[in-house]
């Protein structure tokens, strides 16, 4: 998932700048210092998607299971 979310954006920047409006990081320079400011958040962000969804599971299989 960080890879869709760093490069989203980036295609993003490229479409506006293509169409002619401003954008704050023009050009491949710009793009390269956009990736670098998205990606350290973006894998934050998947890592605590990815723990959330892992400690409901477990705590989901944990109720399931039959006493015994």
């Amino acid at each position: 998932m960080t890879v869709p979310a760093v490069l989203l954006p980036l295609a993003f920047n490229g479409l506006y700048q293509l169409r002619g409006k401003p954008v704050d990081f023009a050009g491949l320079d710009g793009a390269m210092s956009l990736a670098t400011m998205i990606t350290p958040f973006t894998l934050l962000l998947c890592a605590g998607g990815a723990l959330i969804g892992w400690m409901v599971s477990s705590r989901l299989h944990k109720t399931s299971r039959p006493s015994t």
